[in-house]
């Protein structure tokens, strides 16, 4: 019977235990689904009895307490001070949308100095209703002073807190006791808050206060203004060091205080909330409670920006006019109101023979009398007619006055001209005489050098006019001579051309009949007649050449036919009158875009194919290069002929154009020395210029000038 009723208990004892099981799971399922997010509760693991669990179904008790309507601050927490619920205006105060205030801890807007204080508010509160002043802090970093309420919930473990903001009447009781220290520093108490509010809110310069540590506890509107801030209140709690740019600004003042107790007139760089800087001038001083403890400092800041930008534009522009000053190339003297001289500059000192190392004490020691002073007619001016006594007497100016002035060191007479201006104060009373010296000395020395240039002039234009009849008479009879010259010079290219002419028909016979001679007697002869043939028929073929080339340099200087050349066409039209030994010599032919002239085209023709056959025949190991460009100056052209053959030697150079002169025998080179002549002729036709950029082995460079426009040459 013991033994069954023995099972029984457990048997019940492990259904119990299952049971106990099955709850612990679902109790387990239940809070992971709450942190999960999948229920509306908040989860806090730090209760005494473990997780502790806050569900929107049984904080119905707190909806009933909370009225969402009220000025203050209401919310409620768990036992560890997490807000469990809030109102809209807890979190406005604290700038935080409202909707993200659940399950933010409390005592992270809590003033960091009144951390300890809120933690025993909080665990007195657990017990029972508990208050204090505090200080919160916004997300912002605004510091808000503030009442706080702090009571259990009744029948749910946790706390429900109501919060106050102070901040006006803490304003306002900041207000009373900076009046009340005003109205025994200055002795002219005022009766009424409101007019020392009225005083404080009309204030240009900023009033800032602060407490021991340095924190803003007052600032004046002209304050918030001047630093940027929204309002006052948003100065205060802030450390006022970080209005300074620079942290050892704010130090030196503190230093000065404990030194002097105040300070006047100090300038630095202000910072604004935006960042950007002010310069400041500040007078600060110490502040006391009742007993005559320190209890901060305050400041009053004047903005100076414009003050001091004015100032430094005021000695820049006194650098620049003292640089100016310096570096005029006339003489500049200021002088006082007492006849001494206040400023000089390097060239006064250069034109009286002054040592450049005097100061200005040692050149009003000067005995100036001993300068003596001379009109335009030279006449000794006495005290009262130099042009700084007749400014100071008459209070005129005096404009560009003809002195001459005698160095007594040396006797040398130095020319100016003078020009003094007064400079008056308000009263229109003399304050300084400014004196300008410009050196006449040159101009006038020229004027006595034109004047006894005249008188020469004048003898030698009568002896020009004798002299311009003898030439004039000598020119008649050049111009008879001219006229002689260029008749016979006509006839002589006339005779040229005839004679080159006529020369080829009898020659082109006696080569024939040479060439004959050859042919049928050439086995009936011994060998030393055969080659005296052969020399005989190259000595005319060469001569005919000779002939040729003569024939083609005097129709050089007959009439030209003038149009518009375009000289890319010319090229062209020389490449195939050349293409043999282009194709024979594998000769490569480049050149840039070339202009369009008017000019004579078979001339530019004949120019260009001597030059380029020129650079073929003296080419050099090497594949033959040619590259032609141009480039214009002014009203002329410049070409240029480039190659990579031989060169030519500089001792050379000028030999290369006289007509039939060959720098290689005739086994090296074939051709009669005149293409080149025949090229400068050209040139010099259109008045052109020719020269030769050339090193042996290294190939040349011919350049030759041609006018753009050679209509003039039709006259």
């Amino acid at each position: 019977m013991e033994n069954t009723e023995q099972s029984k208990t457990n048997k019940e004892l492990q259904d119990e235990n299952l049971e106990l099981k099955s709850r612990l799971n679902e109790a387990e399922e239940t809070l992971q689904a709450i942190q999960n997010g999948e229920i509306d509760a908040i989860v806090t693991p730090n209760g005494s009895d473990g997780p502790q669990v806050y569900t929107l179904e049984s904080a119905d008790y707190l909806y009933r307490i909370l009225v969402e309507e009220m000025s203050e601050g209401v919310a409620t927490l768990t036992n560890d001070g997490t807000i469990f619920y809030s109102n809209a205006k807890l979190a406005s105060m604290l700038q935080i949308p409202l909707e993200k205030m659940a399950g933010k801890k409390l005592i992270n807007f809590i003033f960091e100095h009144d951390k300890k204080t809120y933690e025993s508010l909080r665990d007195k509160g657990l017990k029972a209703k508990s208050s204090s002043e505090i200080r919160i802090k916004s997300t912002d970093g605004e510091i808000i002073p503030v009442y706080i309420s702090i009571n259990s919930l009744k029948d749910l473990k946790g706390l429900y807190i109501v919060i106050t903001d102070l901040s006006e009447q803490k304003h306002h009781e900041q207000l009373k006791i900076v009046y009340n220290q005003l109205n025994n520093s200055l002795k002219a108490a005022k009766s009424s808050e409101n007019k020392y509010r009225s005083i404080l809110n009309n204030l240009q310069d900023a009033y800032i206060q602060t407490d021991k540590e340095g924190k803003i506890t007052i600032a004046s509107p002209s304050a918030a203004r001047m630093y940027h801030c929204n309002s006052p209140g948003q100065m205060i709690g802030i450390s006022i060091a970080k209005f300074y740019k620079k942290s050892e600004d704010r130090e030196f003042i503190l230093e000065e205080l404990k030194k002097h107790g105040k300070l006047e007139n100090n300038e630095s760089e202000a910072l604004r909330k935006d960042g950007t800087c002010f310069y400041a001038s500040q007078n600060a001083k110490y502040h006391y409670n009742d007993k005559g403890q320190i209890m901060g400092t305050e400041t009053l800041v004047r903005d100076i920006t414009d003050n001091k930008l004015a100032h430094e534009a005021l000695k820049r522009s006194k650098l620049q006019f003292q640089v100016l000053i310096q570096n005029l190339n006339i003489g500049v003297v200021l002088v006082d109101d007492k006849g001494m001289l206040a400023v000089v500059n390097p060239t006064f000192m250069r034109m009286f023979g002054l040592d450049s190392d005097l100061d200005i004490l040692n050149i009003n020691n000067q005995d100036w009398s001993l300068w003596k002073v001379y009109d335009e007619d030279n006449k000794q001016l006495n005290f009262d007619e130099h042009p700084v006594r007749k400014v100071a007497i008459t209070g005129k100016p005096v404009k560009n006055q003809l002195i001459s002035v005698q160095n007594p060191g040396s006797n040398k007479l130095i020319w100016m001209l003078v020009s003094a201006d007064p400079i008056s104060n308000r009263d229109g009373t003399l304050n300084k005489i400014i004196c300008t010296y410009y050196d006449y000395t040159e101009r006038k020395l020229d004027e006595e050098r034109n004047q006894e240039l005249l008188k020469n002039k004048v003898q030698l234009t009568d002896e020009l006019k004798i002299s311009n009849k003898e030439l004039m008479e000598t020119q008649d009879e050049l111009m008879d001579t001219i006229k002689q010259l260029e008749i016979s010079n006509k006839e002589l290219k006339n005779f040229a051309y005839v004679t080159s002419h006529d020369l080829r028909e009898p020659l082109r016979m006696i080569t024939s009949f040479l060439q004959l001679l050859e042919r049928r007697y050439y086995d009936q002869l011994d060998q030393d007649a055969n080659d005296f043939i052969g020399y005989a028929v190259d000595g005319a073929k060469r001569l005919d050449l000779m002939i040729n080339d003569i024939l083609i340099y005097s129709k050089v200087s007959k009439g030209r036919k003038l149009s518009e050349v375009d000289i890319n066409n010319v090229i062209k039209k020389v490449y195939i009158n050349l293409i043999s030994s282009i194709e024979e010599t594998d000769t490569e032919i480049t050149y840039d875009s070339l202009p369009t002239l008017i000019t004579d085209e078979s001339l530019m023709i004949q120019l260009f194919q001597n030059l380029i056959a020129n650079s073929i025949k003296y080419r050099g190991k090497e594949k033959p290069k040619i590259h032609i460009s141009a480039k214009k100056e002014g009203n002329k052209h410049i070409f240029s002929v480039k190659d990579n053959g031989i060169g030519i030697d500089q001792k050379y150079v000028k030999k290369i154009y006289t007509i039939f002169k060959r720098l290689h025998t005739s086994e090296e080179y074939d051709g009669t020395g005149i293409g080149l002549a025949i090229v400068q002729k050209i040139v010099q036709q259109f008045g052109g210029e020719i020269w030769v950029e050339s090193e042996v082995g290294k190939g040349s460079t011919f350049y030759f000038t041609i006018p753009e426009n050679n209509l003039s040459l039709l006259n």
